[in-house]
């Protein structure tokens, strides 16, 4: 009995797949994980960075001064600190706008909690990888969220922070700012004072 051609039992399977033509041209190759490493370190390259995240001050500066206080997150006190130091000017989650007429010298302000230190975390990051090439972040300022003392996991997070910063400054739980907001504190003027101080020795040659 003689064997049916490739044809003839494409023809009749209807399940049957016919032989494919020499003269289709093969898939192109996908890039594999060849293609992605330096063949001369076998390192995977990081990626450039995206640009700023977080946004600048559109406009310009009610007054001028030294430095900006520049809140991490909602809530973090730099309205107090500006006004009950009198020094430096206040910014909620924005860059300072040098070119506006806003001090080039800013500290990252933040209350002690994980939130806190997470937007802060954000914030450094976004500095160091060279986003906001005009604006120095002399300190991070940490403002106590609560007159408790902090858990080790807090303590731990703030140690991982302070690398990135050349000055961590801490403002204690001030209880009279619960009843008498913007009230003086020598706490606070001792930390702007300080901020000035490394302002100063910045701008030294």
């Amino acid at each position: 009995m003689a064997l049916a051609s490739d044809e003839q039992r494409t023809t009749d399977s209807p399940w049957a797949i016919a032989p494919i033509p020499s003269d289709v041209p093969s898939p192109p190759r996908m890039p594999g994980l060849a293609d992605i490493l330096d063949e001369s370190s076998h390192v995977v390259a990081a990626p450039a960075p995206r640009g700023m995240l977080t946004p600048r001050a559109l406009e310009p500066p009610p007054h001028a001064a030294d430095f900006v206080w520049i809140a991490a997150h909602g809530g973090a006190g730099v309205s107090s600190l500006a006004s009950v130091s009198g020094r430096g000017l206040a910014l909620s989650q924005r860059w300072p706008s040098p070119e506006l007429g806003w001090p080039s010298s800013a500290v990252v302000v933040c209350r002690s909690n994980a939130a806190g230190y997470t937007a802060a975390s954000r914030l450094l990051q976004e500095w160091a990888s060279g986003s906001v090439l005009d604006v120095e972040v002399v300190a991070l300022v940490v403002v106590a969220d609560s007159p408790s003392k902090p858990t080790r996991a807090l303590k731990a997070r703030l140690h991982e922070l302070s690398g990135a910063v050349a000055q961590v400054l801490t403002v204690p739980w001030i209880a009279t700012w619960r009843d008498t907001p913007y009230s003086a504190d020598p706490a606070v003027s001792r930390v702007a004072a300080a901020v000035a101080a490394l302002i100063t020795k910045e701008e030294k040659p």
